[in-house]
Order: structure tokens, then C-alpha cells, then sequence
């Protein structure tokens, strides 16, 4: 008797332990996806980057992407259900389950960031968006400089197929990781 219990007990322990690693990996699948194709489409990406904004504040954006004509900021948004927004609306709206709630235009961070390094570094070619997962839908349009995660694979793709400034582009992203460096040890420092 103590034996069944046993592989009884072991078999409830396994099972639970497949089920939570399905779920671990319906959730991550989004992010999975995502940082693979970052990695097929370009030339060198930093995660969870760090920018002084010149006036005592951070910016946080999710990743940078070198192509070979064009530095990429993005941020990610994890946001399930219906979004309504439009690119200079300073409150968006979800819809899920029948309930409304207001959030940030979540492209102002990343068009902030984009704006204040292209100044610093004087190179125009920066280029910001914002990356909605799978579980996002837009049905009134999808807002200018939006991407989904659908068609992402296609935008990188057309981005890393553009051989226009890429030396340009180099030297920006070398430069760029250098403010990177002195902004990330600064706010180490800041925060402790």
C-alpha cells in the first residue's frame, strides 16, 4: 500500500510538472519568437537598454536592433485584447472582456528616446516602434510606427535586406553603446 501511494503521489508531482512547464511555455512562446528573429535579422541588439534623458531620468526601452542602414529602439507591449490608439493620442484604450481601461501612448517613451539620441549622436537614422504580442488586436487600424508581431518577421526582414549607410550606421551604434555604458553605471550608482 505504501509503495502505490507512492508512484501515485509521483505521478500527481509529474504531472503538475508538465503542466506548469506547457504553461511556462505558452507564455514565453511571444518573447521566444520574438529574440529569434532579432537574432536572424540583425547585425548586433542590446536588451533592457538604459539612457540618461539630460534631466535626472532614464529612459527604458526593451531592445536596440543594428541593421545595416538604421538603428532600431523598441519596446515590447504585453497587453491581451482590443486596442485603440492612434500615433498622437496621449491616451489609449484596451477593451478586453467588456472592460475599458485607459494606458499611456506607449509611443512616446520610445520616440523620446529616439529623438534625444539622434540629436546627440547627429545621425537620422534612428528609428522607433513599438511591438504589440500575439494577443493584441487592433480593429480600427493599426497606428503609425506599431508593429505586430505577425508581420515582424517581414518588417525586420526588409529592414536587414537595406545596404544603404551601414559605416554611418556602425559608427552611430559604437557611439551609442558608449552613452549606454556611462548611463547604465550611473544609474547603478544612483540606485545603489
Amino acid at each position: 500500500m505504501p509503495m502505490l501511494i507512492g508512484m501515485i503521489v509521483a505521478t500527481i508531482i509529474m504531472v503538475t510538472a508538465v503542466i506548469l512547464f506547457a504553461r511556462h511555455l505558452y507564455k514565453t512562446a511571444d518573447s521566444r519568437k520574438i529574440k529569434r528573429i532579432i537574432k536572424k535579422y540583425s547585425a548586433a541588439y542590446e536588451r533592457e537598454v538604459i539612457l540618461s534623458n539630460g534631466i535626472g531620468g532614464y529612459f527604458f526601452i526593451d531592445y536596440l536592433i543594428l541593421l545595416p542602414s538604421r538603428i532600431l529602439a523598441l519596446n515590447l507591449q504585453k497587453i491581451e485584447g482590443y486596442v485603440f490608439g492612434a500615433e498622437r493620442i496621449e491616451l489609449w484604450t484596451l477593451v478586453e472582456n467588456n472592460k475599458s481601461t485607459k494606458f499611456k501612448n506607449p509611443l512616446e517613451d520610445v520616440n523620446l528616446f529616439v529623438k534625444q539620441v539622434a540629436d546627440q549622436l547627429k545621425f537620422d537614422g534612428f528609428m522607433a516602434r513599438v511591438l504589440f504580442d500575439s494577443r493584441s488586436k487592433f480593429p480600427k487600424g493599426v497606428p503609425e510606427g506599431v508593429l505586430q508581431l505577425a508581420s515582424f518577421r517581414e518588417s525586420m526582414t526588409a529592414w536587414a535586406e537595406e545596404k544603404l549607410v551601414a559605416e554611418a550606421t556602425n559608427k552611430a551604434w559604437d557611439e551609442l553603446s558608449i552613452l549606454l555604458a556611462e548611463s547604465r553605471e550611473r544609474c547603478k550608482k544612483e540606485t545603489g
